[in-house]
This record gives structure tokens, C-alpha cells and sequence, in this order.
């Protein structure tokens, strides 16, 4: 029995039981109301305009809302506490977990689009699992009251059972289903309602359990945890996409040639078996294995087979889905080297995909989906093995599955699972060993995702500090020979390098890549920082900034929680150097990723922010105090439900249950293509938007027109796919010229073009005009090398009305244009009149850029209104700079001159300083001839004036 003050209130208890007791009412009061049926609306005397009711359901079905839920809510607070003060003191700790639904759907509910009090409600499966779980609780309380020993934990388990049966039975279904379509199509006729089956009979036999002593009670509910976590194997059947349903008929889909693949998946769901049961042998107590971890999570992220949010997985965005798709293709086909030939600004990760997705389908583009699949479920299986051992298995399954999935979440999860298995094992016997493998797995960090890889190497250097004096205390020689042979190897790479032979360019190219991709963080100038919020989301932007920002106390707990550690003596070891290793970890990604700016939310910084609260805190947590391992899943279960709608990452329970039912259908949006059928092979045969042809066929047919099948040719409107798409060598060291921003990258590139010159250049294909950042502004020493080609007659323009190119004499498809006309068609193209704050900023940092300008002689005179620029010497002007005074608020300045034909004309926001004008980006400028002197009209805002002018050339190559 409870002894006297085991009852006593604290806020912990008194605020799980109120929090119980609203959500019993809510969820009663909604059954209440969806049960009762329309109600009649109250008759108006006489036309009056009525009160707004919350649920628009009029005051009647409100009344009974409110009262149901009153009734409800308080007598479930106070019977919570009755059994709280007279059966189990504890029952508080298992009413928190209860609560987690609860609370993570109102949290997903803050930041939201805004929606009717009705159409939100409606959404609220979340809240009555809580409901259930509540009662769940409080009926293994009552049943449980004569052996109090170990109930909370126990009860734990209790409430887990059911969660993780309904999970089975999704992963069993849904995985068989995917095995076999013939298998498929009799388990999607199964209903919903018959996944409840398996968790019920799951919870009444734990409830069984609750009336024995405590020994007999864990060994019982540690056998019903084993059934219910064997079917979990099948969710790696789950990494087969579900089937395309055409006409009736259901298709296999992912390019796969043969059975390998399932074969392969059935090995690994029976191999997950077998560890699942051994992990639980001799254990009289319930666990959760690491294996059961992964299969749950890898079919409840993973099962229904679609593109990931913000995952580049959009075959319709041909840039992005081409970071994916050129790198194997680019290897394997054209013998295109990475880091060496091209640079791949999303690392090997995306080589590994391709490389996978062609190994188990046909090399096209539909197989893609299936290598991504495969390349995900690999990192989960990871991520779930390290954490499961380290956070124990249901914790890691929340935050794996709380986890919004992105493009770059994979190298997210393998940092997690590196950073928990090194720094869990730095009480190991073998501190060479530890040393060996770590230096292994940041090469490969680092060759993955050089921006992510190289930070977590770095956050990872106090621990193989560390490991190094161990070493050099224990094992003097092993360490000298292993340093040895480091160097040894180190050498050899050096010298085979230089040579041009083995790993050595890639080594020093990829040293080179991540320098130089600094300059891709710092190139977008001009654009206003409040663009960066969400436009979507009800809260103002400044407390989405805050929220997305939340890494700062996370970071700020880390060091506060290092210094107390330090002061008091009282907690040292290895969580302490998990904690400075997760820091320095923060504090590199959010030092990388704030000098982006990304358009909408989420930002860069805010995916560090849900990654660092889903796995990281936990993890330190789980480290320094395990019984605090709730409050800290508390800790990101509250975020990163305020943050997951930005994410498009909220977990639908009735989604999940359905599924085993999930297909491809064809829609207006989505149709069975042959791409062979249409001359695209490379798109393979599968559901895909009709749009994508019509996007890629008259390129194709362009390109095929003009050249030869060992030729190829270089596109500049930033769709990479279509190297891809049309079989052809990328020329240059991107597929997108605009991740090229570095003078490095463009010089390199350039002397290519030279040696190999290409016969055709694809300006636009009718959307280039939208680009944010042309050629001009994001590579203008390409841009004008391209123009200088065009000047001296290697080049003429040619266009069809849609698309626009440069072509060598005599290729082209139909007549080219004349050079005025060119020249007027490579302005409309190209030229950006609307400047907005990029000349003010170039102007703020004018000193950083000045070995890219070179000054010209000239006189710079105005009167006002017109600029006058007398040349000492005739000469071409790439930019002309104007100081600016501005008194406050200001208007837009224009400024317009004569080029050639053409008059080109500039928009830009005045204020006080240098505004640095582009003249070069219009082509009639750069192109135009030689003037001793020229004339510019100005038109400032009230308030501006001139003061002084200046102008340059652009420093070419």
C-alpha cells in the first residue's frame, strides 16, 4: 500500500490530471456532438443578423458541446485523482505519456493555414487516442492497485502495447501487400476497422497481466511486447513502392527488372525477425528492439511511396529532381568524375541513389522513386539501430518518427546515428580501433554531404581528442603504427593525385568544392530578408522567426548545463563530450545555413532546428539522466508539432491506417507513359505528369536536330534534367550553371568550353525569364564569355518563338536571326530592369568585390536628371556607380541610356551610399560599340541626390 504522503499533490500530478481530464471531455463532446445528428436551427423573430457560433451548428449542438465537455472533463480530473491519491501515486508519470497525442495535434494546430473551428475539429483522431490511452491508464490503475511495485513502468508498456500492435498490423498488411500484387489487391479489401483486432486482443492480455505480482507481470507483458513486435519485420517489405492502378489493372512500379528486390526485402524482413527475437532472449522484462524500431519507422515514414516535402523528389522541378538524377548517370554513361569533372552541390548522396536505383530497376527516371526508397530506408535502419541501443527503442521510434523527412534528412540521420555510437563507445577497450573507424565514417560524412559531413567531423574533434590521449595511455605503439600507416596511405594518395591516378584529384577537388561553395552562401545579394517568412501561417513572421529559431536555447542549455557540470563536479563523462560535440554541431550548421536565404518557410535554419530537438537533446539527454528522457521527448514533441506544418509533415492517424490501401491512380495530373514511345527512353514507363513532356520533348527534338549522338550541348536555364532526360554530357562543372556563383568554378568551365567547344547553348526554354538570379547576375564571367563567342561570330542566335538559342552557323533548324534582333531577343531574356536593393548592397561591399572591377579613367558630370560619362579612353562600361544621399523613406530610382538599337533602363531602391548598377547584364551594353562618351538619365526619388559617380569594367578572364 501507498504510504501516507504518496498521494500528496504536486503540479506535476495535479496539471497530468487536468490535462487528462480536458482531453477525455474533448473527446467526449465531440463523440456528442457527432452523434447526435443535425439539430435544427433556432427560428429568427424577425431579420436580425444572428450571433457567430464557434462550431457553426447553432447554439443548441454548442450547448451540448460545452456541457458534455464540462461534465466530462471535471468528473475525469477528479477521478484521476481518487485513484492518483488511493491506488497509484505514480499514475501521473503514465498520464504524461498518454498525453503526448494530445498535445502534439494542438501543437501541429498553432501554426497552421487558417481553417473553420469545424473543419479543425473534424481533425482530431489524435485527441481521442490520448482519450483511449487516458482510460487505458486509468483501468490498469484499478486493475493493478494490490501490486503498486514497478506499476508506472509497467503501465508504460501497457499503454506502448497497443500502439505498436496497430503499428504491426499497418507494417504486416501493408508490406505483403507490396510483395505480391495479387497479395496486394485481397489485403487492401481488408477495412480499417479490422486493424483494431490485433491491438485489442494485445491490450486485454496485458490487462490480464495487471492482476499479477510485479515479477510475474513484467515477464508476461515482455511476451505479449515479443508478439507484438515480431510483425514490425514486415516493414521493410514496406520499401517497395505501392503499385499503379491503370484502367483497372494493377502495376509494378519503380522500373524493377526482376525479383531481386523483393527477394532481397524478404532476407532482410526475416533477418529483422530473428534479431528481434534474440534481442529478447532471457529478458524477463518488456523491451523494444532496435530492428522492430526500424521496420515500424521505415513503414510509417516511408509505406505510402510518395515524394518527401521539400525532398527534390518532383520530377516536374528539373533542377532539383536533376541533383538526383545526373550523377550516376553522368558516371556511368559519360565517365564524368565528381568533384573532379562536376560538382555536386548536394555531395554523393545523390551518386548513391542513382547508383542504387539503377542497380535495382532500368536506369530511368521512374526508377529514381525505388533508389530513394531503398537509400532512406537504409539511413532509418541506421539511425534506429544506434538510437534504439542508446535511447532505449521507444523513444528512438518517437523521434524517427516525429522527424519531418526532407531531401536532406538521410545525411541528417547518419550524423545522429555517428555522432551516439562513437561517443557511446568512448569507454571502450580498443581506443585505436574507435580512432580507425571514426576517421572512416567522416571521410564518408564528408564525401555524402560535404556541408553536413564536414561540420559533423569537426563537432566530432573534442572526442577524438579524447580518444587520442586514451590511445596514446593504452595502446602507444597500436597508435603509432595505425598514425603510420595513415600517413603512409595519406602520402600515397598524394602522390597518386598529382599523378592524376586513384583517389587523389577527388581528394583535393572535394578540399576545393567545400571552399569555394561558401561563395553559393553568400552570392544572393539584394533580396529583402523578410521574403524568407512564410506568407501562409496565421502567426506574425516575427514569432515564426522565434520558433524557428529555437536551436538558440537548445545550444544555450548545452553550455549552461557543461558549465554547472564543470563547477559542481557532480556530472562528467561521456555525455558531457555528446553535449560539446551536438554544440559545436549547432553552432557550425546554423553559422552554415543562416547566410542562406530560402523563400518561405521552412528555412534551412529551421530544419536544423526540428533535427537537433527530434534526435539530438534526447540523445543527451538519454545520456546524462535517463530518467529525465521524457521531459526532454517532451522537449521536442512540442516543437517540432509547432514547427511540422510548415514541413508539410503532420502525421494523419487515418492516413496511416489506410495504409495497405495506398496506390497510384491515374488522374488529369498523372498518366501511364512510355517514354520510350514518345523518344524520351530515359523517362522510363510509369505514372508521371503529361507535363513533363511537353517541358522535355522540344528540347529534345532541338537538341537531336542540331547534334551529332557523340555530342552534346550546354543548357543555362537551370534544368539539369534534361542531361539527363536527353542521354548528353554535362560540359561544364554544374548542370546548373547558377551553382557555378564562384570565379573558380566559372574560369575552369570557360577553359573547357575553349578546348571542347560546344555547338549549341540552350538560353531559355520559355521560363527563364522567371529565374531570380540570371547567367548575367549569377555567372557573369560565363555569361560573357558566351557573348564574347556570340561577337566574334562562332554563335547565332535562333529562336522558334518558344525556344532560344545559340547555334554555330549552318546547324541551325530554321533560319537565325539577324544580330539586332538577337541581341534585342538576348535582352528580353536575360536583362533584369527591376534591380530592387542588389545595387545598394553591391555598393555596401564594393571593397570586397574591387579585384572583380577595374577602374576606368573617365568625368563623371550630372545635373540632376542626366549623368554624363566622358571616357578618358574609348571603352566598354560594365558598371557605372552612383553616390547616393537619401533623407528617409524613399521612392524607386530609374535610370535609362542607349545600346546600340536598344535603350535599356534599370529600377532599383535608392538610399544613402553606392549604388553599384550592372550596366553588362543587359546584352546590348555588353555588346554594344565602342563610345568615347554616354549619356545616362536619372530620375531619383524626392529626397535622393547625387553627389559623385564612378565606372568599370568587368576583370574577365
Amino acid at each position: 500500500m501507498p504510504d501516507a504522503n504518496a498521494g500528496t499533490p504536486s503540479v506535476s500530478a495535479l496539471s497530468g490530471s487536468l490535462i487528462a481530464g480536458l482531453v477525455l471531455g474533448g473527446a467526449a463532446a465531440l463523440a456528442a456532438v457527432a452523434g447526435s445528428g443535425p439539430v435544427a436551427p433556432a427560428p429568427h423573430p424577425s431579420f436580425v443578423a444572428g450571433e457567430m457560433s464557434m462550431l457553426g451548428g447553432g447554439k443548441a449542438l454548442e450547448s451540448r458541446f460545452l456541457w458534455v465537455l464540462l461534465l466530462v472533463a471535471g468528473g475525469g480530473f477528479a477521478g484521476l485523482e481518487i485513484l492518483r491519491k488511493h491506488a497509484q501515486p505514480e499514475l501521473h508519470r503514465v498520464l504524461w505519456l498518454a498525453l503526448m497525442p494530445a498535445v502534439y495535434w494542438l501543437a501541429t494546430r498553432v501554426i497552421a493555414p487558417p481553417a473553420p473551428v469545424a473543419e479543425v475539429l473534424a481533425d482530431t483522431f489524435w485527441l481521442f487516442i490520448s482519450a483511449g490511452l487516458v482510460l487505458l491508464a486509468g483501468l490498469q490503475a484499478v486493475i493493478g492497485r494490490h501490486h503498486p511495485e514497478h506499476w508506472a513502468q509497467d503501465a508504460g508498456w501497457g499503454l506502448l502495447l497497443p500502439v505498436v500492435g496497430t503499428v504491426s498490423g499497418i507494417a504486416v498488411l501493408t508490406g505483403l501487400g507490396r510483395l505480391d500484387l495479387g497479395v496486394f489487391a485481397v489485403l487492401s479489401g481488408v477495412s480499417v476497422g479490422h486493424l483494431a483486432w490485433f491491438p485489442a486482443i494485445l491490450t486485454a492480455c496485458s490487462l490480464v497481466g495487471f492482476t499479477l505480482p510485479p515479477n510475474a507481470r513484467s515477464a508476461w507483458l515482455a511476451r505479449l511486447s515479443l508478439v507484438a513486435q515480431v510483425p514490425l519485420a514486415a516493414g521493410f517489405l514496406c520499401l517497395l513502392l505501392p503499385p499503379a492502378e491503370v484502367d483497372g489493372t494493377l502495376l509494378r512500379q519503380g522500373g524493377l527488372t526482376g525479383p531481386g528486390l523483393p527477394i532481397l526485402l524478404v532476407l532482410v524482413s526475416a533477418g529483422a525477425a530473428v534479431c528481434i527475437l534474440r534481442s529478447s532472449r532471457g529478458d524477463s522484462r518488456p523491451s523494444l528492439s532496435p530492428w522492430a524500431v526500424a521496420g515500424a519507422a521505415i513503414a510509417l515514414k516511408l509505406g505510402d511511396g510518395g515524394a518527401i516535402a521539400y525532398g527534390m523528389d518532383n520530377p516536374l522541378d528539373l533542377y532539383h529532381h536533376g541533383e538526383w538524377l545526373m550523377p550516376w548517370d553522368q558516371f556511368w554513361r559519360h565517365g564524368v568524375v565528381p568533384y573532379v569533372d562536376t560538382s555536386p552541390s548536394h555531395g554523393l548522396i545523390n551518386l548513391l541513389v542513382g547508383g542504387v536505383a539503377a542497380a535495382v530497376g532500368d536506369g530511368t527516371m521512374v526508377g529514381l522513386a525505388q533508389g530513394q526508397a531503398l537509400v532512406r530506408g537504409t539511413t532509418l535502419t541506421v539511425a534506429a539501430l544506434v538510437l534504439g541501443r542508446l535511447m532505449g527503442g521507444p523513444a528512438a521510434l518517437l523521434v524517427l518518427v516525429l522527424l519531418p523527412f526532407s531531401g536532406r534528412t538521410p545525411i541528417l540521420l547518419l550524423v545522429a546515428a555517428s555522432f551516439a555510437w562513437f561517443i557511446s563507445r568512448t569507454r571502450t577497450r580498443h581506443p585505436v580501433a574507435w580512432l580507425c573507424a571514426a576517421l572512416a565514417v567522416c571521410v564518408a560524412l564528408v564525401g555524402l554531404a560535404p556541408g553536413q559531413g564536414a561540420i559533423a567531423s569537426v563537432a566530432l574533434l573534442p572526442v577524438i581528442a579524447l580518444m587520442l590521449w586514451r590511445a596514446w595511455q593504452a595502446q602507444r605503439r597500436a597508435l603509432t603504427i595505425a598514425v603510420g600507416a595513415v600517413l603512409l596511405l595519406l602520402a600515397l594518395v598524394i602522390v597518386l593525385g598529382l599523378a592524376g591516378y586513384g583517389p587523389g584529384p577527388v581528394l583535393w577537388a572535394q578540399i576545393r568544392f567545400i571552399l569555394e561553395n561558401r561563395a553559393l552562401y553568400e552570392a544572393v545579394h539584394g533580396l529583402p530578408w523578410t521574403e524568407s517568412f512564410t506568407h501562409d501561417m496565421p502567426l506574425g513572421p516575427v514569432a515564426w522567426e522565434v520558433l524557428r529559431a529555437l536551436w538558440i536555447p537548445v545550444a544555450v542549455g548545452l553550455i549552461g548545463t557543461w558549465i554547472l557540470a564543470a563547477t559542481r563536479r557532480e556530472l562528467c563523462g561521456t555525455w558531457l563530450f555528446m553535449a560539446i560535440a551536438v554544440l559545436i554541431y549547432l553552432l557550425g550548421t546554423i553559422g552554415h545555413t543562416l547566410g542562406r536565404i530560402d523563400l518561405g518557410g521552412p528555412s534551412r535554419t529551421g530544419a536544423q532546428t526540428v533535427f537537433a530537438l527530434a534526435i539530438l537533446l534526447p540523445m543527451v539527454v538519454a545520456m546524462l539522466s535517463p530518467r529525465h528522457l521524457l521531459v526532454a521527448l517532451w522537449l521536442a514533441l512540442v516543437p517540432i508539432g509547432l514547427l511540422s506544418p510548415a514541413f508539410r509533415a503532420v502525421i494523419d492517424p487515418a492516413a496511416l491506417a489506410r495504409l495497405h490501401q495506398s496506390r497510384d491512380r491515374e488522374s488529369d495530373s498523372r498518366r501511364w507513359i512510355d517514354g520510350a514511345a514518345e523518344g524520351i527512353p530515359a523517362l522510363g514507363t510509369g505514372l508521371m505528369s503529361p507535363s513533363l513532356i511537353v517541358l522535355v520533348k522540344p528540347v529534345h527534338d532541338l537538341v537531336d536536330s542540331v547534334l551529332t549522338a557523340d555530342e552534346t550541348y550546354l543548357d543555362l536555364t537551370e534544368r539539369n534534367s534534361n542531361y539527363f532526360y536527353l542521354r548528353r554530357r554535362v560540359p561544364v562543372e554544374s548542370g546548373a550553371v547558377a551553382t557555378m556563383a564562384t570565379q573558380g568554378m566559372q574560369t575552369r568551365s570557360i577553359a573547357r568550353l575553349r578546348a571542347d567547344p560546344v555547338p549549341l547553348v540552350l538560353v531559355d526554354a520559355g521560363y527563364t525569364t522567371s529565374q531570380p538570379f540570371p547567367p548575367p547576375l549569377r555567372t557573369p564571367l560565363l555569361y560573357r564569355h558566351l557573348l564574347a563567342e556570340l561577337n566574334a561570330g562562332r554563335y547565332a542566335v535562333w529562336t522558334d518563338g518558344r525556344l532560344t538559342a545559340l547555334i554555330e552557323p549552318g546547324r541551325a533548324p530554321s533560319p537565325v536571326l539577324s544580330r539586332e534582333e538577337g541581341i534585342a531577343q538576348l535582352d528580353s531574356i536575360w536583362a533584369r530592369p527591376n534591380l530592387q536593393h542588389l545595387p545598394m548592397a553591391w555598393g555596401a561591399s564594393a571593397d570586397t568585390i574591387a579585384e572583380d572591377l577595374r577602374p576606368l579613367p573617365a568625368t563623371v558630370t550630372h545635373d540632376g536628371r542626366v549623368v554624363e560619362v566622358a571616357l578618358g579612353q574609348p571603352g566598354a562600361i560594365d558598371f557605372l556607380g552612383l553616390t547616393l544621399t537619401c533623407m528617409g523613406e524613399t521612392g524607386d530610382a530609374t535610370l535609362s541610356w542607349e545600346a546600340g538599337a536598344e535603350t535599356p533602363s534599370f529600377t532599383f531602391s535608392p538610399s544613402t551610399g553606392l549604388a553599384l548598377l550592372p550596366l553588362d547584364i543587359w546584352p546590348s551594353q555588353a555588346l554594344a560599340p565602342v563610345k568615347p562618351s554616354t549619356q545616362f538619365t536619372l530620375a531619383l526619388p524626392d529626397g535622393c541626390a547625387m553627389t559623385a559617380g564612378a565606372v568599370w569594367a568587368r576583370s574577365l578572364p
